[in-house]
């Protein structure tokens, strides 16, 4: 079923302003400072609200010589710059964890090997791929996904078997690698999902999780509640 949206693709302050970020770049807003998300540069930023609204008016003249510097470096207003090949979806707000809803049951042998060549290939395309390729990594994940047919793998046990393999494998904090990995090893066998990427200030924080519809898969609400979504990939 359906949740509420809780993002979207485009950036936080663009309803207001006329002038709308390239696809590659995410706001959200916080505390009154927005922040905002680079694929293409892989870096996040921070401004205060005002000028956040001076950039999305497209009074850059009125930005700090250093602001305009780094907005031109990046191309945020070149119509015609290059854009990512990844592209942001719109969410829902988690609601559900998996974990708490449904039979962690053991998993089979063959599942944690599959676990295993998951947890590999995402490591190897995080150290080979920049930050957009990775994320369209993921998509085209999903898009394999669709074309599985039925999933031959109950999700749960994938699930299982990837949280065991990440006991001896991966810190708990590494959450691109465990969210990356876990994303492979279910499109992999039909299912699809979707990777959310949120942000917190004081101090900065960013953190990633996957996501069904509002059914958190690898995390807690409790984990995920202190962090303001600013991109989703699927």
């Amino acid at each position: 079923m359906a949740g509420r949206e809780w993002i979207n693709s485009r950036p936080a302050f663009s309803a207001k302003a006329s002038l709308m970020l390239p696809s590659w770049v995410s706001s959200c807003e916080i505390d009154g400072q927005v922040v905002f998300l680079d694929v293409l540069a892989n870096r996040y930023s921070r401004l205060e609200k005002e000028a956040a609204s001076a950039l999305g008016r497209g009074d850059v003249d009125s930005l700090q010589p250093s602001l305009r510097r780094l907005i031109e470096d990046r191309h945020w207003l070149n119509s015609n710059a290059e854009g990512a090949r990844s592209s942001c979806c719109a969410i829902t707000r988690p609601a559900r964890e998996h974990s708490a809803e449904f039979d962690m049951r053991s998993p089979s042998g063959r599942q944690i090997a599959s676990a295993f060549r998951s947890l590999a290939s995402a490591r190897f395309t995080i150290a080979l791929r920049g930050f957009d390729e990775l994320l369209w990594w993921v998509q085209r994940n999903n898009m394999i996904a669709q074309t599985e047919g039925p999933p031959a793998s109950n999700r749960s046990g994938l699930i299982s078997a990837f949280e065991y393999v990440e006991r001896f494998a991966i810190r708990r904090d590494r959450c691109l690698l465990r969210s990356i990995g876990l994303q492979h090893l279910l499109a992999q066998n039909g299912y699809e999902s979707t990777l959310v990427f949120g942000v917190r200030l004081h101090p900065f924080e960013a953190h990633c999780w996957l996501q069904d519809d509002d059914l958190i898969l690898n995390d807690t609400i409790e984990m995920v509640g202190p962090f303001e979504p600013i991109r989703a990939v699927r």
